[in-house]
C-alpha cells in the first residue's frame, strides 16, 4: 500500500513533475503527468541511490503525451533505502511548446 507522497514538486505550469512516496522498504520515485491542455514533452529522469563510495545511478529518457484532465503516471521508479543511504532524484522537461525546466529531491543525508 502506498503511504502518502513523502515529496510532491510544486507544480510549475509544465506537464510533468516529479513524485516521491514511501512504499515498505523503498522510495519510489515517479514522473506523473497532468496538464489542462493537450502537451507532449521529453523527459530525462536520473535517479542516484546508495552509500558514498557506492551508488547506484538509474537514467530513463522518454517522450510522454498528457491528455488533459487525465492525470497519468509516466515512469516509476521503486529504490531500496535504508537510512544509511542518501537518494537524490533529477527530472529535465523539455515541452514541445515551452521553456525547459528541472525539478530535483534529495533524501536527508544519514545522521541528519
Amino acid at each position: 500500500m502506498l503511504a502518502g507522497a513523502l515529496a510532491s514538486i510544486p507544480a510549475g505550469g509544465g506537464p510533468l513533475h516529479l513524485q516521491v512516496s514511501h512504499e515498505d522498504d523503498a522510495l519510489v520515485v515517479a514522473v506523473v503527468g497532468s496538464s489542462t491542455a493537450p502537451s507532449t514533452a521529453t523527459y530525462e529522469l536520473e535517479v542516484d541511490a546508495g552509500k558514498p563510495g557506492s551508488t547506484n545511478h538509474s537514467v530513463q529518457r522518454g517522450t510522454a503525451r498528457v491528455t488533459p484532465g487525465q492525470p497519468v503516471t509516466i515512469a516509476r521508479l521503486r529504490v531500496g533505502h535504508s537510512k544509511a543511504e542518501v537518494v537524490t532524484a533529477r527530472l529535465q522537461v523539455t515541452p514541445s511548446d515551452g521553456k525547459s525546466y528541472e525539478e530535483s529531491w534529495s533524501s536527508p543525508a544519514a545522521g541528519e
